[in-house]
């Protein structure tokens, strides 16, 4: 669909599919390509496509109404699908009615560590902390 595509450097900013491919069996219909995600909860998983560059589930429909951006990697049976604003209005609604109710999960509770203490699973949900300028998470260990 081709997003990330830079028409000045005739480029995508992400290869997509290709980088993945095994070393002596690229294929060059994975450049700029990616996996399709399900539309189910699709209204609440924004931004969207591979690089969050569309923000709103409007914006994604309008992309693909325009045909995608053009590129050499674009398929030959991607075309603009000329909806009107009602029918964009109505996809759009669509996706927002496979939204469902998020499952209740509960936790493991973990054994106990070597210091006797148990762990609190949520710790590992949490958003890391700062990262050092090597790119590794910084913690600080005390008495160091």
């Amino acid at each position: 669909m081709g997003i990330g595509w830079d028409e000045k450097t005739r480029k995508f900013a992400d290869p997509g599919r290709l980088a993945i491919d095994a070393v002596g069996s690229k294929n060059s219909a994975d450049y700029g390509a990616f996996k399709t995600p399900t539309v189910r909860d699709a209204a609440r998983t924004g931004p969207y496509m591979h690089d969050g560059s569309l923000k709103t589930l409007e914006e994604v429909v309008e992309h693909y109404n325009k045909g995608g951006n053009p590129n050499p990697a674009l398929d030959k049976d991607v075309k603009k699908l000329n909806l009107t604003d009602r029918e964009k209005k109505d996809v759009v609604e669509f996706m927002k009615a496979l939204t469902g109710e998020a499952p209740k999960l509960a936790l493991p509770t973990l054994p106990a560590g070597p210091d006797g203490k148990t762990p609190n699973p949520a710790d590992a949900l949490a958003i890391p902390g700062p990262k050092t300028a090597m790119g590794q998470i910084f913690h600080p260990v005390p008495g160091r």
